[in-house]
């Protein structure tokens, strides 16, 4: 979110060019691209760093991911609590925020 925060800030400066503007948004689609690819580790130790620090008790990430209501015969995959948040929300979100970023 800080990077999208800091785009519409700067694109909504009077004084922004369109030249730099473009520029703007083709670096922050870089970062948010590299941020999907290479970020999740840093993100995943800055949450456990974060609920430490706060007494907050995090999910077993290795655990088995359920979802519905936890029946097994509506489990289709079985896939881990870590792989969920990586894949179905860390990722989509970026995915949204990068598909929202046209030039």
């Amino acid at each position: 979110m800080r990077f999208t925060d800091f785009l519409c800030q700067e694109l909504q400066r009077k004084s922004q060019d369109i030249v730099s503007a473009l520029n703007l948004v083709a670096s922050i689609k870089m970062e948010l691209d590299e941020l999907r690819n290479n970020g999740w580790d840093d993100f995943i130790q800055s949450v456990r760093s974060f609920c430490e620090k706060h007494e907050i008790s995090m999910p077993n990430m290795g655990a088995r991911h359920r979802m519905g209501t936890g029946r097994s015969c509506q489990q289709k995959d079985c896939i881990t609590v870590e792989h969920y948040y990586h894949m179905d929300v860390f990722n989509e979100v970026i995915d949204y925020q990068l598909g929202g970023i046209k030039y």
